[in-house]
């Protein structure tokens, strides 16, 4: 066996062993870790510039090289091809900052020596490009299972596999710039200019492997760039909106006004419904139900966070009352399974205001294939008092927003091993030139 295989395989051993140690503590540290980070308002400087365009390019990865059809608005990545979409969400702890600063850790001790300023450059350029691709690709396995096996394999898949990954592309990184990107100064001739790249195109010159490499991640790089316009949403995939139906319909032997719409099918009136209710009594009424129309097509589970939104209005001048939002599995002869319960404390006046709710379905829940989601409000009441539920318009659009998918980078652990690793590479380096 030769000394590369055995440097391969002792990579994938260091990387097992790494994860193996690191598991206990992947989480406090980062948590710690990303407390600071976001201390320096990172968080929202990635949020707003980073995290949008990265989700479109993720969307196109897989709508254009995977054929999935995908597609994304804001920081978030729509897997369409279901009738309730898997939703997967790019929030500033996901984009892949962790993986940079590893990397810029680990240049900034690897690139100590005497190395050409050229080589220096090449690496610097092929590390920068090789984390881009990194974490796209890491986002895009994701969602590939998601889509293939569901929720909790892609959570797991992310939760244990992302750190010895980002460990094996850093020493193969490293590995591969030691041994043959990096030289002495004044070893390497030739530049990286425009002119060179002219020159090997019009076959008067060669680009080293290196330059070549940098010039086609990049140029695929720009042409995900430009598909990535193609697959932007116009709006959330995963919203149901609450609407009239004048003429009642029948949903799973439940004869109902009140549903809630697909996107692909919701058309919201110009001017909002009012749904009013008088209060009889005081007490703990259940007053609006809302049926997904049309059965689900499919299996969908249902895991992550979802939030409830409604415009409501009272009839005094300041109530403080609660409200509860119930998700029901409701099976094709109309039988109802309670999910979910969720309430908050509110204030109503004499003036409609938008009222919203998230929390968080921790562990899965599968509706099956032909079954409908029910959601039921209820509201504590007094007697004689009037409550109105504004919806089917874009002014006061109210909906049932279902979870999505967060894909954290978790391999902040690795800070520690970065500085040496470019080490652990050169003496090995040195070791097969012996």
């Amino acid at each position: 066996m030769s000394d590369s295989e055995l440097g391969i395989k002792s990579l994938i051993l260091w990387a097992i062993l790494l994860s193996l140690t690191m598991l206990p503590f992947i989480g406090t540290i980062n948590d710690l870790l990303a407390q600071a980070a976001a201390s320096t308002r990172l968080d929202a400087f990635i949020e707003t510039y980073i995290s949008p365009p990265m989700a479109m390019a993720v969307a196109a990865i897989l709508t254009y090289v995977f054929g999935i059809e995908a597609t994304a608005l804001g920081h978030s990545i729509y897997l369409v091809e279901h009738y309730l979409p898997y939703k997967l969400l790019l929030d500033w702890n996901c984009v892949g900052w962790q993986s940079m600063l590893l990397l810029i850790i680990s240049l900034a001790a690897g690139l100590q020596g005497s190395h050409s300023r050229l080589s220096k450059l090449k690496c610097i350029l092929l590390g920068v490009v090789g984390v881009i691709l990194l974490n796209l690709m890491r986002v895009a396995l994701d969602a590939l299972l998601l889509e293939a096996y569901g929720p909790r394999v892609a959570i797991a898949f992310h939760d244990y596999a992302t750190l010895p990954l980002t460990f094996l592309w850093l020493a193969a990184f490293w590995y591969i710039s030691t041994n043959f990107i990096l030289t002495p100064r004044g070893a390497e001739r030739g530049s990286m200019s425009l002119k060179a790249v002219i020159d090997f195109l019009a076959g008067r010159r060669t680009l080293s492997v290196a330059s070549m490499a940098i010039i086609l991640l990049s140029t695929f790089l720009g042409g995900l760039g430009i598909l990535s316009m193609k697959v932007s949403a116009e709006d959330d995939p995963t919203k149901l909106s609450f609407e009239w139906f004048p003429n009642a319909v029948t949903v799973c032997n439940v004869t109902t006004n009140r549903v809630m719409t697909h996107p692909d099918y919701t058309d919201l009136n110009d001017t909002a419904y009012e749904d009013a209710y008088t209060a009889s009594s005081t007490g703990l009424v259940r007053i609006w139900e809302f049926y997904l129309y049309g059965p689900l097509q499919e299996n969908y589970t249902m895991q992550g966070a979802i939030t409830y939104v409604v415009w409501l209005k009272g009839s005094v001048l300041l109530e403080r009352t609660r409200i509860f939002y119930t998700i029901y599995d409701v099976a094709e002869n109309g039988s109802e399974t309670q999910v979910r319960r969720d309430w908050i404390p509110i204030f109503l006046t004499t003036t409609p205001a938008r009222i919203s709710l998230t929390v968080l379905q921790s562990s899965p829940y599968t509706f099956q294939e032909g079954h409908t989601i029910k959601l039921a409000i209820d509201l504590y009441v007094k007697a004689g008092r009037t409550y109105t539920l504004y919806y089917d318009s874009p002014s006061r659009w109210s909906y049932l927003k279902l979870p999505g998918i967060v894909v954290p980078e978790n391999v902040l652990p690795l800070i520690f091993l970065a500085p040496i690793l470019p080490g652990l590479m050169i003496r090995r380096r040195g070791e097969e030139d012996a």
